[in-house]
């Protein structure tokens, strides 16, 4: 086993609790080749922006689990590099799982120098999703990897999962989601629950935010106990203007 210490990557919880006091955004990206990767470093660091690098299960059935594994590792020593010519300081890095859906892969990823993992258990019904994503977070647990899970069901093909209809997440389920496993594995891991997929106004405030329910209706977040943190990930980002 292949811890994601030796590569050189953090874990998502220190970089999410200093985003969240200092009130910024982290970004994610997707990468598949040498020229993606390089390219993120390189804006990385002169932005002085920590980063997550994300694998999708895709992605990493095509470039193969032992190359991503030097890949990141290259990545890491190249961030450290460039900091240093250009006198500015190393930012921290996460090697991320995107849309995982199965025990298994979770499991090889952790195994094999990924500092966090996404399970998407959003095709399953409620119940068999919380029952995924807690073997998933007691296997990571045990390896200090963080986790995100999923709630909430957008149509359409992402890698290895698929839907014909949109459900969004009710925030009632959030809560019981993120509380119930928060609660069995003593708040050690964050669990993610819900995102924004498509372009957000530029006035969204996620701590204003409201959340729609399948039926159409909007309401308001109903409350989270201090054991649990609310954030929104805004995906697909791309599709805004450079402001």
């Amino acid at each position: 086993m292949i811890s994601y210490k030796q590569l050189g990557f953090v874990n998502t919880r220190e970089m999410f609790q200093k985003a969240f006091k200092g009130g910024y955004a982290v970004p994610a990206y997707n990468f598949n080749n040498m020229e993606q990767i390089q390219a993120i470093v390189v804006a990385c660091v002169e932005t002085q922006s920590p980063v997550i690098l994300q694998v999708s299960s895709g992605a990493r059935k095509y470039a193969n689990q032992i190359l991503l594994q030097y890949m990141g590792q290259g990545a890491v020593e190249m961030m450290k590099a460039y900091a240093k010519e250009k006198g500015l300081k190393p930012v921290p890095m996460a090697l991320h799982l995107d849309h995982g859906d199965t025990f298994e892969l979770a499991k090889s990823c952790v195994e094999t120098g990924f500092s966090s993992v996404m399970i998407d258990g959003s095709h399953h019904a409620f119940e068999k999703n919380m029952e995924l994503t807690r073997q998933v977070v007691e296997f990571a647990h045990k390896n200090d990897v963080t986790v995100e899970g999923e709630l909430g069901v957008l149509a359409g093909i992402e890698d290895e999962v698929s839907a014909e209809h949109s459900t969004y997440t009710d925030p009632k389920d959030q809560r019981g989601f993120a509380c119930d496993l928060d609660r069995d594995f003593a708040r050690r891991e964050q669990i993610q629950a819900g995102a924004v997929y498509a372009e957000c106004r530029r006035d969204f405030d996620p701590a204003a935010a409201s959340f729609r329910y399948s039926g159409g209706d909007r309401a308001e977040d109903p409350g989270f106990s201090d054991r649990t943190s609310r954030r929104v990930v805004c995906s697909r980002g791309s599709g805004q203007d450079h402001q």
